[in-house]
């Protein structure tokens, strides 16, 4: 049984806790908080057997396997690192770093420590997306050729907006679909060119960035306080593929072939859908879990080069869009 261990009590991290809860394999040891009330009542909540009013102090218990963490961007850095320094393994909700030369230092101290360590890019283990890719390894669309794909949400006066807080679209949401062009073409794009709208603080509310690769193409946007279609469409020499609703988090997709428009159907029309449970953060959890129980290092799935890959792509993309963190300037 792995112990887990999960740091700050927000929504992502009550996300994360009910999707834990299902994995046979893994059990919520303790949870943390600055606050020991709302780490007191997190854990009643959700089943875990410690609380502790200061990540300090979970840092200090020799029970706990494993670590997710769910604090804003940017404290990642620095709980992160404390957490391998005490000698635990780490999940780090994503973005895992503002920016490579804090992503590259956790990946380095992780590596040194022969630790586990991923950044949480929930979306690729769900079995929607597992799907999409045995579609394109097994030719089902042929070439993949073009990718679409895009996540524009509402924000309101919070972090999303603040750059003291590392706020902006691109590392809240654009991040899912970059990481999904890495997953479905690969990180070793020809070209990248983004552009983007701040607001006063210097914050990218909307951005649109394209990667060029050899005979393919990806075009990509997101938004905060912009709702977009928040559509995919993987566009093949044979056919295409396509998801809709929150396909961040996916249950449905969709495989065509020989049709003008997605809307209508084709001698070929497949569909695959999981209306799973809870959260969905239960297979990144089991994934994880499983990691450890193996004694891996890394995810074979998100590993940490590419956790690198796409630092570095939003680092040039955020040079196109104007926005600078204090972090950037160290």
């Amino acid at each position: 049984m792995v112990k887990w261990a999960i740091v700050a009590t927000g929504f992502i991290s009550n996300q994360f806790a009910q999707g834990l809860n299902l994995v046979g394999d893994a059990s919520l040891f303790a949870t943390a908080s600055r606050d020991a009330d709302r780490a007191k009542a997190f854990a009643e909540k959700h089943g875990a057997k410690k609380f502790y009013g200061s990540y300090e102090q979970l840092a200090a218990d020799s029970e706990v396997d494993i670590v997710y963490i769910g604090t804003p961007n940017n404290s990642h850095l620095e709980i992160t690192e404390m957490f391998l320094n005490a000698g635990k393994h780490v999940l780090c909700e994503k973005p895992i770093g503002v920016n490579l030369k804090q992503t590259s230092s956790m990946v380095n101290l992780a590596r040194e420590k022969n630790l586990f360590l991923m950044e949480g890019m929930w979306t690729r283990f769900f079995p929607v997306m597992k799907k999409t890719v045995e579609w394109i390894k097994q030719g089902r669309i042929g070439t993949p050729r073009f990718l679409s794909a895009n996540f524009g949400t509402e924000a309101g006066d919070n972090w999303r907006t603040r750059m003291a807080l590392t706020g902006g679209a691109l590392l809240d949401v654009g991040i899912y679909p970059l990481s999904l062009a890495f997953l479905i073409f690969g990180n070793d794009y020809k070209a990248l060119k983004g552009m983007g709208l701040t607001n006063d603080e210097g914050i990218d509310m909307i951005n649109s960035f394209m990667l060029e690769y050899d005979n393919k193409i990806a075009s990509l946007a997101s938004a905060v306080g912009q709702v977009m279609n928040n559509r995919v469409y993987i566009e093949g020499s044979e056919g295409r593929i396509f998801m809709d609703g929150d396909w961040w988090r996916p249950k449905r997709v969709v495989l065509t072939k020989g049709v003008k428009d997605i809307l209508y159907y084709s001698e070929e029309f497949e569909v695959f859908e999981d209306n799973y449970e809870s959260t969905g953060f239960q297979y990144e959890a089991a994934h994880v879990t499983e990691c450890i129980s193996k004694g891996l290092k890394e995810s074979p799935v998100m590993p940490l080069d590419e956790s690198l890959a796409i630092a570095k792509a939003m680092d040039l993309l955020r040079k196109d869009f104007g926005v600078i963190y204090e972090e950037d300037k160290d």
